[in-house]
């Protein structure tokens, strides 16, 4: 981890940093956390480290154990699927409230996003299709412009990045296994129901896909 800046709290900025250790996985399941030594190497005193595991305690993501060591939630099966039930409604939400706000110029965009995803070589690895495909979530998070669904979103985000660029290159190695997903389909079909302006079909589109994807990287995805 690199050392903080001071531009803005501390506590903030350690909260941000092991959060997205714990995102990408370089914090695993499991794993003890020890607040000196997420201090020494984050550059800063223990009590903002104190501050952000608090935080992160409360998001259900971290585990007291006493005092001054904690560990990385492992959460069960039915556990992960309950929250994954709970991301997929409120992305579908979030897709819901950005259809009133969608112009011609945020429907090219999506377009080109969905172009850009197709023609990824899967030589340059999972990760440029992992950036890609967050640029088409960003764009409807921004268009729906509803910070209390995008907070929700971000608490309940649980599957972690190494995951997700694993399921892809399986994707890539196996296409035979994509038999309850197709993402270039589903994603051209979520931005067919935002031209209509319908916001059931969008929210519905929106569901169809999360759940068929996040069945996948629960099921097939995560096999071997």
């Amino acid at each position: 981890m690199p050392s903080l800046e001071r531009a803005e709290s501390l506590g903030a900025q350690a909260y941000r940093a092991v959060r997205e250790h714990i995102a990408i996985g370089a914090l695993a399941p499991g794993e003890a956390v020890n607040e000196r030594t997420l201090a020494l190497r984050l550059g800063v005193s223990p009590t903002p480290v104190r501050e952000a595991l608090r935080r992160l305690e409360d998001e259900g993501l971290i585990a007291r154990q006493d005092r001054r060591k904690s560990t990385v939630v492992s959460h069960s099966p039915e556990t992960l699927r309950e929250l994954i039930y709970v991301e997929v409604t409120l992305r579908a939400a979030q897709a819901r409230f950005a259809t009133p706000n969608m112009t011609e110029e945020i429907l090219g965009q999506l377009d080109a996003i969905v172009d850009e995803i197709e023609h990824i070589d899967p030589s340059a690895g999972p990760e440029e299709a992992l950036d890609t495909a967050a640029k088409f979530d960003q764009l409807i998070a921004r268009t729906a412009a509803n910070s209390t669904v995008n907070r929700m979103i971000e608490n309940v985000s649980i599957f972690r990045r190494v995951t997700r660029a694993r399921s892809i290159q399986r994707m890539w190695e196996n296409p035979e296994r994509l038999t309850r997903t197709d993402p270039l389909r589903e994603h051209r079909e979520i931005i067919a129901a935002f031209r209509r302006a319908d916001p059931e079909l969008v929210e519905q589109a929106m569901r169809n896909h999360l759940l068929a994807v996040m069945d996948y990287l629960l099921n097939e995805g995560n096999e071997g």
